[in-house]
């Protein structure tokens, strides 16, 4: 049976350097107290020995773990939405780049209320974990609304905690908003400069917590240019699949009934579904009707990018302004929102995402 291999530890990397552990532990930490020369030759041991950090002996050392927790409420669907992990690798990055791990935690969905209901919110079955001390602070995620009594848990924890992709503000945290408001009367407006005047609004999940936002965006965009909103302008169904073709063609039935020449997708990927069956009816895209989407555009329909209206974001960027919020709430800084930025990029001429 192969002898385990002892794990090379501070003191040995100590004891062939003739220098004491706490040298040893301040030359790898980079203090200036130690000089270059003997600093240069503990790294060169402690490489020789190949001595590795024991992460949680430095965790009791200074009761910091180097770990930023991600919280989502919504399970793996995160790492393959285009959104979500757009913003990710932008948090992500800051976060490797400032020594930083990010740690995830997927608790299951329970709702407070009825079982399809959006509007009630939801048990954050993985809290517990989230405050045990394995990491330093949090980012959380969230499209459902947090129990008030949890968000005062996390008020009272002291830990720096930062709301991602939140739709309305919530006091006391530092925050990076959707800006769905603001997205949707762009898009409006913008339809509404082309000459639409009747626009149809699809994606839309039944009691979804940004209806409100998009219902007054929308009539504001209308209202600007003293023109009314009329009737049937938006379709939403039973359940969030905006990749569901049966419910994509439904709602487009519905919009086309009602006489919408411009229509508005919740995504750049239903609107190339949408495109597609559109076309099939004899309808031409943007011959024939209007389709904004928000982005990002994946990278295998950008060939189709001629055909629409896009409406999008840095997410990238959102993503590294959410790991300097989180800067700021371990530095104890006053808490604030800051949204992410919308631009009308018009017809063809969609960017690409930065990663």
């Amino acid at each position: 049976m192969e002898k385990k291999r002892k794990r090379i530890t501070i003191l040995d990397v100590a004891r062939v350097s003739g220098v004491t552990d706490g040298t040893v532990s301040r030359a790898l930490a980079g203090d200036k107290r130690v000089s270059p020369k003997t600093r240069d030759k503990i790294l060169k041991i402690a490489e020789k020995l190949n001595y590795r950090p024991h992460l949680f002996a430095r965790y009791l050392r200074t009761n910091v773990t180097k770990h930023l927790g991600i919280f989502w409420q919504g399970g793996s669907w995160l790492f393959y939405n285009h959104y979500y992990g757009s913003l990710l690798s932008g948090l992500a990055e800051s976060a490797e780049k400032d020594g930083n791990h990010l740690v995830f935690y997927l608790p299951e969905i329970q709702s407070l209320g009825e079982v399809n209901s959006y509007n009630v919110p939801i048990q954050m079955t993985g809290f517990n974990e989230l405050l045990d001390g394995r990491v330093d602070g949090a980012v959380v995620l969230g499209f459902r609304t947090i129990p008030e009594e949890q968000l005062a848990i996390l008020r009272r924890s002291g830990m720096p905690v930062v709301l991602m992709s939140q739709q309305k503000e919530v006091p006391g945290f530092f925050q990076l908003l959707a800006g769905t408001y603001e997205r949707t009367r762009l898009a409006a407006e913008k339809l509404l400069d082309m000459g639409h005047r009747r626009i149809g609004y699809m994606g839309f999940f039944e009691e979804s917590l940004h209806e409100e936002m998009v219902q007054n965006a929308m009539e504001d965009a209308f209202r600007k240019r003293r023109l009314k909103l009329g009737k049937g302008w938006r379709e939403c169904s039973e359940k969030w699949n905006i990749w569901d073709v049966t419910l994509i063609e439904r709602q487009l039935n519905k919009l086309l009934e009602n006489k919408c020449t411009g229509i508005i997708c919740v995504s750049a990927d239903q609107a190339m579904l949408a495109v597609e069956i559109l076309k099939r009816k004899g309808i031409e895209v943007p011959r024939d009707l209007s389709l904004a989407a928000y982005g990002p555009l994946s990278f295998v329909a950008q060939f189709q990018r001629s055909t629409l209206c896009l409406i999008e974001a840095d997410l990238f960027k959102a993503g590294s302004q959410v790991y300097e919020l989180y800067k700021e709430a371990q530095q104890g800084k006053k808490c604030r929102s800051i949204s992410i930025e919308w631009k009308w990029l018009g017809q063809g001429n969609s960017d690409t995402p930065t990663k």
